[in-house]
């Protein structure tokens, strides 16, 4: 069958978080990125992308630390079927800049899933979704700018009110939600369910009349005016916020919920997936669970509605996938990119090197492995960070890539060997 190409703006090759009709160029194609709706793919849904992934592109998907699915290796006229088939089912806007701007994250369950989250995450994820994509006053909105919705329970999103990447984050507190800024996660403005929409539009928009060379995050504006001037710009009030210790670590396996149902938390290995992985995972959703797969920014994935009699037979088929289940895998405490070929700009296989290097890893904390300076797997500290350069990688110790080199030029055996004797 023939598709009739799309035709999205250019490519964008530096700076930029892709998403479907705007696709980055990378080392092996076009990567294009997917966003689910109330963090939920259908089978009925996911089925026909994966296929397209694999016809069109190299099959190789990726799970993002924004709660997305991206896939990886087409051409121009690939990315445009692609971009077809999942504007016919439902998984993206057909318009460029409203589906740029459509970045809500939200918890992997609803309150059907789990009764003990403080409010429905899901439907107001959707809800600011289609406000969102409708407010045209929003298309100066940076394209990185991002929502997160946490409705707590038993798999929260955030920590101490603040996820991850998000801009704004929606958090539970007392069973209320609260609007919690990046970059003061001390101040948060409390609001009810009735104005959760209407209360996060307005700093959005308050947001963008603020934009400038110097605010492109919200971070930025708050470093400069302070939570309180931001919220008070809003309508809003700001009160002091005691958080509570959150959950830490990221779950993986089997979760019970209430009576004999759970979920099942499967991560994939340095957050990738081949398609053949993922039409097996949609299978084992149609046949222990409701027929969904939840996103988390973890790069991991649900499965919702696994009975308990069912969850050694889930946790079993998943093993045998290749995927993770247990949580004392090490590739849990492992970030590696794509590194090369995959990457223009990386010097070594991150994915590769970080597989060979799992077995090795004797700490307790995060190993980042980088194939280019960049840093993009992760923004933050690791206990090891390794950076691969012209000449082999560089070692970093408990810092980021922006830190000074303690070692120059390892090759992976090297690093292979200085890893045995890093301390747990």
């Amino acid at each position: 069958m023939t598709i009739a190409p799309l035709h999205p703006p250019p490519p964008e090759t530096k700076g930029w978080c892709p998403s479907l009709l705007r696709p980055m160029q990378s080392g092996d194609g076009l990567i294009a990125r997917l966003k689910p709706t109330a963090a939920t793919f259908r089978t009925s849904d996911l089925r026909p992308i994966v296929a397209a992934a694999e016809s069109y592109g190299n099959g190789h998907c990726e799970l993002t630390r924004r709660g997305n699915l991206q896939a990886r290796g087409f051409d121009d006229n690939g990315h445009a079927a692609l971009a077809r088939v999942a504007i016919e089912h439902g998984l993206a806007l057909k318009h460029p800049a409203a589906e740029a701007r459509r970045t809500v994250l939200s918890s992997p369950l609803s309150l059907k899933d789990d009764p003990s989250c403080a409010f429905d995450a899901h439907s107001f994820a959707r809800d600011l979704e289609l406000a969102i994509a409708n407010a045209d006053d929003l298309a100066a909105l940076p394209a990185k700018f991002g929502i997160a919705v946490d409705g707590g329970g038993a798999l929260p999103i955030s920590q101490s009110g603040h996820a991850p990447g998000a801009d704004i984050t929606i958090a539970p507190l007392d069973g209320r939600p609260v609007l919690v800024l990046a970059g003061d996660a001390d101040h948060a403005a409390l609001i009810t369910l009735n104005r959760l929409v209407a209360d996060t539009l307005s700093l959005m928009s308050v947001f963008v009349g603020a934009t400038g060379p110097k605010i492109r995050r919200m971070s930025d504006w708050v470093a400069r005016e302070g939570a309180d001037t931001v919220f008070a710009r809003a309508g809003l009030t700001a009160s002091t916020i005691p958080w509570r210790s959150t959950q830490a670590d990221p779950p993986v396996g089997w979760i019970q919920l209430t009576g004999k149902v759970g979920v099942l938390v499967i991560a994939a290995p340095f957050g990738r997936l081949l398609a053949d992985q993922l039409h097996n995972l949609c299978d084992l959703a149609d046949r222990y669970g409701d027929g969904t797969l939840r996103i988390t920014p973890w790069r991991s994935v649900v499965l919702p509605g696994v009975s308990t009699e069912q969850a050694a037979a889930a946790t079993a088929d998943c093993r045998a996938l290749g995927l993770i289940i247990e949580p004392d895998d090490p590739r849990l405490r492992i970030a590696a990119c794509a590194g090369a070929p995959g990457c223009q700009h990386a010097h070594a296989p991150a994915v590769q090197d970080a597989e060979r290097l799992a077995g090795n890893w004797n700490g307790t904390g995060l190993l980042h492995v980088s194939g280019c300076a960049k840093g993009c797997a992760h923004s933050g500290t690791a206990d090891v960070t390794l950076i691969a350069g012209r000449d082999g990688y560089d070692w970093i110790e408990a810092g980021s890539v922006t830190d000074p080199v303690s070692e120059h030029g390892l090759t992976v055996d090297e690093v292979s060997t200085r890893l045995k004797e890093t301390p747990e």
